[in-house]
């Protein structure tokens, strides 16, 4: 495998790495800065994952000397697409075109089930409508993503207020 990193401000710390698997979960191989400087500038990687979303990452210079000790985390692109758990139910939503559509489902009770339909408006949020899955009652919805969480805010037809809450995406 092959990789590089690009540092946000300094070009002199990109550096690439080319490693071998050893396993399913871990790798070994070079590293070198993509701009050489005065010094070391070059050494052995390894890479190893300790879960799904973390990954573990030691380099030396070629003298021995440490150059980096450090757990990755990876980066998930805030999606609305998915199963998001409520407190009572579940919501799960799909893309389909250019639009959100989703449902909640209750875990025990289906009297506040409802469907909605929502259009992206920019990056992290969504507006669209609502509706109970019996017809009794609509709205408008906006979703929001907040830091790995959405929050769902949703109004009754007339104004009135019908859910303000944060919920997690299920895992």
């Amino acid at each position: 495998m092959q990789g590089t990193y690009t540092h946000a401000t300094s070009a002199s710390n990109h550096f690439r790495f080319t490693c071998a698997a050893q396993t399913a979960e871990s790798a070994q191989g070079t590293w070198q800065f993509l701009q050489p400087g005065s010094g070391s500038n070059s050494g052995p990687i390894s890479l190893r994952l300790l879960s799904a979303s973390e990954l573990h990452i030691v380099m030396t210079y070629g003298n021995g000397k440490p150059m980096l000790d450090a757990r990755l985390r990876k980066v998930v692109p805030a999606s609305f697409e998915g199963t998001w758990n409520a407190r009572n139910g579940a919501i799960r939503i799909a893309r389909s075109a250019s639009e959100l559509k989703g449902t909640y489902r209750g875990r025990t009770s289906r009297s506040g089930d409802f469907d909605f339909t929502c259009s992206p408006a920019g990056g992290s949020q969504a507006r669209g409508s609502w509706v109970f899955a019996d017809g009794s009652a609509r709205g408008p919805i906006t979703l929001a993503l907040e830091g790995g969480r959405m929050r769902i805010h949703m109004t009754y037809a007339d104004g009135k207020p019908m859910l303000n809450t944060l919920v997690d995406k299920a895992p």
